[in-house]
């Protein structure tokens, strides 16, 4: 999303909160603390309403969920489809002031159950599990340890073809569901009426993604290759059915209770939420402390619901929400940079000012100099001694005179 510039849900970045994470993988969505990412792969309507996603852009062109989701566009191989049940970014809930503890024992699936519940205040499950109908692994001898929880030995005469199987069969019309993760290996088939439907890259992080749409009694497979250097290992493997009408009875008590976005930008949004009682409004936002919430026009106290998205109490009635984004440190960082900056200029002013007397000092202390068509006065010539000329004697005087 980051790299095309639209909004959604995958996200990579060492610098977001962990939590967030840990809240995405325990959903059901792929995702991992070490190097803090999460990616959306085709989740459930449950997962599509938590985390407000209205669209979903199928590189290959396949959506196992046509029950839930219409196609309304495709460019080549890849096609649109947009949700049916329509999120909003925020829900009002009925959440205790304890919230929803999201435990590690729990699969994705009776995660997304617990929230439903939590949230909406339906009883039923919005999930049930299917257990298999048979199995029929080639190449290794597999045993189960709990619902979903198995361990493989190859066997020393396993073909080169060798996989592990499983056949569910479905317990009423809908869609099911399913999580898939063998240890060290990367894809698992999905099989319908001896032909593959679909094949789903696990070899990342375990994730939930539909299985398709079937009719009470029809079977399904999910068949996974196997390596000749897988010897041992272990299998989880939850399949689900969706309860169609606890989901839709869910989200119409969420889409009563909606906000309604009136302003929307990256870090800035504002919305009206109505409600006859003081309940939690959810909003899909990861928490994060730069997040700032006003109700009504004053700073609220912002909530971390699920210990990862952000969520506010609210008085009976009609309220406006806004929330706006600031990084923390932001401001401070950015005062510093200010003042830095003028200091910096006026240091250069100061020092230019410096220059610029010194210069006039040295000007002042030095002679003018003399002009470059003078030349230096020459000492005067002596003038050569003249001789001494006798004077001359007077004429003798006659006697006869």
């Amino acid at each position: 999303p980051s790299l095309y510039y639209y909004n959604g849900v995958s996200q990579f970045s060492s610098m977001a909160n962990e939590s967030v994470t840990t809240f995405m993988r325990k959903l059901g969505v792929s995702a991992s603390e070490a190097g803090n990412r999460y990616f959306y792969g085709n989740n459930t309507p449950v997962t599509n309403l938590i985390c407000d996603v209205k669209f979903i852009m199928a590189k290959d062109g396949y959506n196992g969920d046509s029950l839930n989701s219409t196609q309304i566009g495709e460019s080549g191989p890849t096609t649109l489809y947009r949700e049916k049940c329509l999120p909003s970014l925020g829900y009002l809930c009925n959440l205790s002031s304890e919230f929803y503890n999201m435990s590690e024992s729990l699969n994705a699936f009776e995660q997304q159950n617990g929230i439903v519940k939590s949230m909406t205040g339906i009883e039923e499950d919005v999930f049930s599990p299917v257990d298999i109908t048979h199995v029929g692994h080639v190449g290794y001898e597999v045993t189960r340890n709990d619902y979903g929880d198995y361990s493989y030995t190859r066997q020393d005469d396993a073909p080169d073809d060798s996989y592990l199987k499983y056949n569910y069969t479905a317990q009423q019309d809908g869609m099911l569901y399913a999580t898939v993760h063998v240890d060290d290996q990367d894809d698992a088939d999905i099989w319908y009426n001896d032909s593959v439907v679909h094949r789903y890259n696990i070899g990342r992080q375990a994730y939930t993604f539909p299985l398709g749409e079937y009719q009470t009694g029809e079977m399904v497979t999910v068949r996974v290759p196997m390596k000749e250097d897988n010897k041992s290992g272990s299998v989880k493997i939850y399949v689900y059915q969706l309860n169609q009408d606890a989901l839709l009875r869910g989200y119409e008590y969420l889409d009563e209770n909606r906000l309604h976005l009136t302003e929307f930008a990256d870090t800035h949004f504002k919305g009206t939420v109505s409600s006859d009682t003081g309940r939690v409004l959810y909003m899909s936002v990861p928490y994060e402390k730069g997040w700032t919430v006003y109700v009504d026009g004053k700073k609220g106290n912002l909530l971390r619901l699920f210990d990862a998205m952000c969520a506010v109490n609210l008085e009976p009635g009609t309220h406006e929400i806004e929330m706006r984004y600031s990084p923390q440190g932001f401001v401070p960082g950015a005062v510093i940079s200010v003042l830095s900056a003028a200091g910096l200029v006026v240091l250069f002013l100061l020092e230019r000012r410096r220059k610029s007397q010194k210069k006039t000092e040295n000007k002042d202390s030095t002679p003018d100099p003399k002009p470059e068509n003078d030349k230096p006065e020459e000492p005067a010539a002596e003038k050569p001694a003249e001789e001494e000329t006798p004077a001359e004697e007077p004429a003798e005087v006659s006697q006869e005179a």
